[in-house]
């Protein structure tokens, strides 16, 4: 991207001055095609796996020193575990520059494909970047 460009497309190259630069709404952000096609790859070969009934480390079994431990409930009941296991910090709130630019290394990494989530995950943190909508983030989790 040069520095003239107004516009990121996620999933490519992500440097610290094109992080400030968009954190700061210098440009903007938007998701590519290509992208979208390789997020929606990675989504159905996981869900595939899924109904295959595959031990998917992290999602269907635990982690760390729990890998082997086989997960036996609904995946949205993990994932509000893990939301809820996270959902803690204390302290100032962080600059919105801050959580902006955090969402959208997020974002960009999501945009890779390589991790199996929805395209709409994806478009809501475009969404979110977009139209500067933030929660409140602690300076500090826990």
């Amino acid at each position: 991207m040069k520095l003239n460009e107004s516009s990121f497309l996620l999933g490519e190259e992500l440097d610290f001055e094109k992080v400030h630069m968009i954190s700061n709404d210098k440009i903007s952000v938007s998701l590519s095609e290509h992208s979208r096609v390789k997020i929606e790859t990675s989504n159905k070969r996981l869900i595939e796996l899924l109904n295959k009934g595959e031990d998917i480390y992290g999602l269907t079994t635990g982690v760390g020193a729990l890998k082997s431990i086989k997960i036996n409930t609904s995946h949205e009941d993990i994932q509000e575990g893990i939301i809820l296991s996270h959902a803690t910090g204390v302290g100032a709130p962080m600059p919105k520059g801050h959580i902006k630019a955090m969402m959208l290394i997020i974002a960009n990494s999501l945009a890779k494909g390589f991790s199996g989530v929805s395209v709409s995950v994806v478009e809501r943190l475009v969404d979110f970047l977009i139209t500067t909508l933030y929660r409140k983030c602690p300076v500090r989790g826990l």
